[in-house]
């Protein structure tokens, strides 16, 4: 009998293998402070005007969505809904 671990072999894609992410959304308790973190701190560049994509103006002007574009093009999306409750987890 061999004392050596039996290694399962990590699952393959072919050819569709994940190659980036397009988009992340997060929900934020503050707007406002998230805003400066990502922009201010991280250095984010945060969508505004015809960067912002049109489903998502009116959410912004309202100040319920805010968009940033990291350094390899992924979106991060930060929602702010105030009376926003956690799933249910039944």
């Amino acid at each position: 009998m061999s004392t050596s671990a039996i290694v399962s072999p990590l699952p393959t894609f072919g050819a569709n293998r994940l190659r980036g992410v397009h988009h992340i959304a997060l929900h934020v308790q503050d707007m406002e402070r998230s805003r400066h973190f990502y922009g201010q701190i991280l250095g984010l560049h945060e969508l505004i005007g015809e960067e912002v994509p049109e489903t998502l103006k009116q959410a912004v002007a309202a100040g319920e969505v805010a968009n940033f574009q990291l350094p390899d093009r992924t979106i991060l999306d930060l929602f702010w809904k105030p009376n926003l409750l956690p799933p249910d987890p039944d």
